[in-house]
């Protein structure tokens, strides 16, 4: 038994060695200009930086065969389910492992979810209509004892908040079987962005009375063109893992059949810098991303990565209304379905290094018609 592993460990120790050797062959002199630095750099300083090492490794090679992919085969070959701060689940779904040191902790929840509730109490004082929305986690059964706790602290804010008389949609009940998640990404799908932005505004219609969709035609996927970018997508776990730990997922993207027009701005500390202007194709996705074959997030190319603040402007809308909406990045793929059914929105996410001011002031300047809060995921509200 024992021969038997060390031949295993051999024949590992040998492919290991010969993809760093196609790596050099493939790459030409620039193995040799790397080694040279490195030699360079270690005779000098005696230290030899690893994460220097992978980095120039990396760049080095101008978006090839990367030293994490070379180490995603071997980890692959080893059937090993955790690699780099990622560990895959049964179906194959790759998930930060710090996702699951999660523990719930009531007194932890409460002050952020303090400032939650003040934020909407303050929006429906002010006359506006408002809405949580409960998103879901990526969820799958993992290796090694490893679980996530997420569903006691989802509960935990949707009962809070229903109990302050505000709306609570909770997209774990209303889409369990619409919403799938990337293999690579911990975010949603765009086709899932997609039905989670009817949801809200059927809830929205139900709740106010409001017709947001007089046509019937916003949600009906058939009024799309779908452009699929087959294997194109490396997501934040998937970077880390490298390409050939689970592969790369496909990218697809819904473009409307029907006329449209926005106008778009970016801003950072209230000033903007970045505006465009035109159809929901051009107003809301980098095709420059999406056609870039060496870029790997391509979800960054939904709302051209937005964060911060952000204003749309629907040039062709039915009403007149405005809308605040207060979520994470799951909400990037999302906004520009939302955008179709309302004259103006403003995204604002509180995520840490986003929009950290005050919402109640912003709510105060802005006077929206209606607020929606998706759960802020990591974020946390630096002011109410």
């Amino acid at each position: 038994m024992n021969f038997t592993k060390a031949w295993k460990k051999l024949a590992l120790i040998i492919l290991f060695f010969g993809v760093i050797f196609g790596i050099a062959i493939y790459n030409g002199s620039n193995i040799f200009s790397l080694a040279k630095n490195t030699a360079y750099s270690f005779l000098h300083t005696h230290v030899f930086d690893s994460e220097t090492f992978e980095e120039s490794f990396n760049s080095g090679f101008n978006g090839r065969l990367s030293w994490v992919d070379a180490n995603s085969m071997i980890v692959r070959a080893m059937d090993q389910k955790i690699s780099n701060g990622v560990i895959k689940g049964d179906n194959g779904k790759l998930n930060f492992l710090w996702a699951t040191e999660y523990i719930f902790d009531e007194s932890v929840e409460n002050e952020n979810l303090s400032k939650a509730i003040a934020i909407l109490k303050h929006a429906q004082n002010k006359g506006a209509k408002t809405l949580y929305v409960q998103r879901p986690w990526a969820i799958s059964k993992l290796p090694y004892g490893y679980d996530f706790e997420y569903n006691e602290q989802y509960d935990y804010w949707c009962e809070k908040i229903a109990q302050e008389d505000i709306p609570v949609l909770d997209f774990r009940e209303s889409l369990a079987d619409k919403i799938d998640f990337y293999i690579t990404d911990h975010h949603w799908t765009v086709e899932s962005s997609f039905y989670g932005a009817e949801n809200i505004v059927n809830a929205l219609c139900d709740l106010y009375e409001l017709e947001l969709d007089p046509a019937n035609k916003y949600f009906d996927l058939n009024n799309y063109t779908s452009i699929l970018y087959p294997h194109a997508f490396l997501g934040a776990e998937g970077i880390r893992t490298g390409r050939y730990f689970a592969g790369k997922d496909d990218f697809e993207v819904f473009v409307p059949d029907f006329e449209t027009d926005f106008s778009f701005t970016q801003l950072a500390e209230h000033e903007p810098y970045f505006s465009i202007e035109g159809s929901f194709a051009k107003a809301f996705i980098d095709w420059d991303k999406l056609e870039d074959e060496s870029y790997n997030n391509k979800y960054a190319a939904m709302s051209f990565n937005a964060y911060n603040e952000n204003i749309v402007l629907n040039n062709m809308s039915d009403n007149d209304l405005k809308v605040m909406l207060i979520a994470d990045s799951y909400a990037r793929p999302m906004l520009p379905f939302l955008s179709l059914c309302f004259k103006e929105v403003r995204y604002l996410d509180p995520q840490e290094g986003r929009y950290n001011d005050s919402y109640v002031d912003y709510i105060d300047a802005y006077d929206p018609d209606i607020v929606i809060m998706m759960f802020p995921g990591e974020g946390e509200f630096v002011e109410e």
